[in-house]
């Protein structure tokens, strides 16, 4: 029995092995990346990065024009800031690797920079992806509530509230990702930094290792899930939205559906977002579904493909996080207007005095809507009981 599985072992080739599902694996899967795919993300992250540190700090500027401070602005703030985290946490692989490029390897001085913040830097930016993410979908929700029940929505919906949405979101997130942390300061603590350093790595703690393979599996699973609710509510609300406009043409009251306060603005900046966010990450969403196929050996995902499509993931998930500056300047009318009022080509106080103005004017047809409501509500109640009410 030895004789036979000895013989049978001698006649695979020497380079050929097998992985846990049976599939071959060889020294061909190890070549590196594509130079050309490898510059990619090392020419455009510096020009992305300078895009999202003006763009995001006049977003903050300009929604911080709003009066009152609403729910829009609080979402779209933590957009902002969750983009500028996650692009500057960046910086220090960006360091590391046009140093590697520049010199072969990184400079033992930039290497032990990165050895340090590795760990730190790659929680702050999956945090920052899920977050980013999930306050899209808080967003969506809110715009969805406000133009299918503005009702309820002016009763429940504030800026406070929303705040309290978007911290939740961000602990949930940090609570997701904080396994980054405990696993690679393990490892650098008893590998990295370890004098004198060992061989080899030393093997982890069974609860580290399982809880490390649970997050590699969830954090599939919510970036799927979380592509696919952000396309759904999406076409849920520009289904409510076509509806209404429906009813608003073939209404012969069109004073009153026009008085429902629904924010323009707020909404195609949500669905520029939104559209964004699905058209750069369409291809991590189908690397998410290959990688959970090549995990439960359904289809083999070859290493090769990865180092190719990797730095193009890279760089989607760079604009994404880089261009909802521009999105907002070409949706909403309004988001201009802030920009030229900061740039002082608009004053502010004509920009104050149209804004109150126009709150007002929509104040005043809320309330005759609303009167117009009671007093249907009024005649159709004294019709119904046949007697004329005062």
């Amino acid at each position: 029995m030895n004789f036979a599985n000895s013989s049978l072992n001698s006649t695979l080739p020497a380079a050929i092995s097998l992985d846990k599902c049976g599939w071959p694996t060889s020294v061909h899967s190890q070549r590196p990346q594509p130079p050309s795919i490898r510059y990619l993300d090392l020419c455009s992250y510096p020009l992305l990065l300078l895009l999202t540190t003006i763009g995001n700090v006049l977003n903050l500027l300009v929604l911080r024009l709003d009066k009152p401070f609403g729910s829009k602005g609080v979402y779209l703030s933590a957009v902002a800031i969750t983009d500028l985290v996650y692009m500057w946490s960046a910086i220090i692989s960006y360091i590391s690797n046009y140093d590697g490029e520049v010199h072969g390897l990184p400079r033992p001085a930039i290497r032990d920079m990165v050895d340090r913040l590795n760990g730190f830097t790659m929680f702050l930016q999956e945090t920052c992806v899920i977050a980013s993410a999930w306050m899209i979908v808080a967003f969506t929700l809110e715009r969805f509530l406000a133009i299918r029940y503005p009702l309820k929505h002016l009763i429940f919906s504030h800026g406070q509230r929303s705040l309290y949405v978007v911290t939740g979101v961000v602990s949930v997130a940090a609570g997701i990702a904080v396994v980054r942390l405990v696993d690679y300061y393990w490892f650098y603590t008893q590998f990295i930094a370890a004098d004198p350093r060992p061989p080899r790595v030393p093997p982890r703690p069974k609860i580290l290792l399982e809880w490390y393979g649970t997050y590699v599996w969830a954090l599939a699973f919510i970036q799927i899930g979380t592509f696919i609710a952000i396309l759904l509510l999406n076409a849920l609300l520009l289904r409510v939205i076509a509806r209404q406009h429906r009813v608003r043409r073939e209404s012969l009251h069109v004073g009153e559906h026009r008085s429902r306060g629904v924010d323009r603005g707020a909404v195609a900046m949500l669905l520029a977002c939104s559209l964004c966010y699905l058209l750069t990450q369409m291809p991590g969403f189908a690397g998410n579904v290959l990688f959970l196929l090549n995990k439960a050996c359904i289809h083999q995902l070859h290493p090769r493909t990865v180092a190719v499509l990797a730095p193009i993931l890279n760089v989607l998930l760079n604009v994404n996080f880089s261009a909802n500056f521009l999105l907002y300047c070409g949706a909403n009318p309004r988001f201009r207007k802030g920009v030229k009022v900061l740039m002082g080509n608009q004053p502010l106080d004509s920009a104050t005095d149209r804004s109150t103005s126009d709150s007002r004017r929509k104040s005043l047809e809320s309330t005759r809507s609303m009167s117009l409501v009671v007093r249907n509500c009024r005649l159709s109640i004294s019709s119904k009981l046949n007697f004329r009410m005062p």
